[in-house]
């Protein structure tokens, strides 16, 4: 496999997407720059304000990883999501993750649940991969919590949200998901984090938060790898 690596590192060299020098996708000198501050917002607002949590989202509490004006953030969403360098998220993700579940672990048990905001086969098809699925398994790798992929999926294909204003998200999120009730079992008395790669308006995430909480969960946190 490292072979396979290094073979293709040779005909595809990768350049750094801080300071474009070849060698890794994020050298060690731009690693060692990024700010790491897991934070917890108000799903609606997204103000830093853990007392604060406005009317208007089905999410209790959300978490974020970082901000998506970052542009080594906005840049490594891209990498990972359309380009699909998967092995870049183990190199630079898994550093927010650590650094999220050290400040939060106190706070969260093996009652909590990590279920992967789901991608309609179709799509999962087409990319190859989920990258809230790839996240979610990054973190139970790192806490040891559960996870569940199965729990809720996405029934109907629907167009990508990108360029999408909030109300026109909000229409074409609805009734897009459900619930697989043989998994439900499995899962039932959990208190959920839902995984997400990016929380803009917050339409994807609150959806999925109702239809978790018509199938019985008492409350829904999120965790997302950047806020726009």
């Amino acid at each position: 496999m490292k072979l396979k690596k290094d073979a293709l590192d040779l005909v595809f060299p990768q350049f750094c997407i801080g300071c474009n020098n070849e060698g890794k996708i994020l050298c060690q000198e731009c690693c060692d720059k990024l700010i790491i501050n897991p934070q917890k917002i108000c799903p609606v607002c997204k103000m830093a304000d853990e007392a604060r949590n406005c009317a208007g989202s089905q999410l209790d509490n959300l978490w974020t990883l970082s901000h998506y004006q970052d542009n080594l953030v906005a840049e490594s969403v891209q990498k990972l999501k359309y380009e699909y360098l998967i092995d870049f998220m183990h190199d630079y993700w898994k550093a927010y993750l650590q650094k999220f579940w050290q400040l939060n672990k106190t706070e969260i048990n093996s009652n909590h649940l990590l279920i992967p905001v789901p991608l309609h086969r179709k799509r999962l098809l087409e990319r190859g991969f989920n990258q809230s699925e790839l996240i979610a398994s990054e973190l139970a790798a790192i806490s040891g919590l559960p996870i569940e992929k199965d729990l809720l999926k996405r029934a109907i294909y629907n167009e990508p949200q990108v360029g999408m204003n909030g109300s026109r998200r909000l229409e074409n999120i609805k009734g897009i998901f459900s619930i697989d009730y043989k998994a439900l079992s499995r899962s039932w008395d959990k208190e959920i984090i839902l995984i997400d790669d990016v929380y803009t308006t917050g339409s994807t995430m609150s959806e999925c938060a109702k239809i978790l909480k018509s199938a019985g969960f008492k409350r829904i946190n999120g965790l997302v790898l950047a806020v726009d």
